[in-house]
């Protein structure tokens, strides 16, 4: 009859210390998950700097490619100015010659 109680009272402290261990490989791995998940937040933070860092440089860039377009579009009237220009002194140098022929 004592034996029975000694293999309970065994069998009761071996599921104690399995249950036990299995709770420490819970916190284990908790914890691990916890140090994986703050890596994965440092990573998000710096990937979303980022891309706020090219979101900031393709900005800058619109605005310089802006500011070269109309500039060149500035250039482009101007040369078409003096292509009119160029075409009326042609224009008038024939006249002035066709009057003196």
């Amino acid at each position: 009859m004592l034996t029975k109680y000694v293999i309970f009272a065994c069998v009761a402290l071996w599921l104690v210390s399995a249950d036990q261990e299995t709770e420490n490989n819970h916190a284990d791995k908790l914890s691990m998950f916890d140090e994986f998940l703050s890596k994965l937040e440092a990573e998000l933070a710096a990937k979303e700097e980022q891309v706020a860092d090219l979101l900031a440089a393709k900005t800058d860039l619109e605005e310089s490619y802006q500011i070269k377009l109309d500039e060149f579009n500035r250039l482009e009237a101007q040369k078409a100015e003096l292509v009119t220009s160029i075409d009326e002194c042609e224009a008038y140098i024939a006249d002035t010659e066709a009057v003196s022929a």
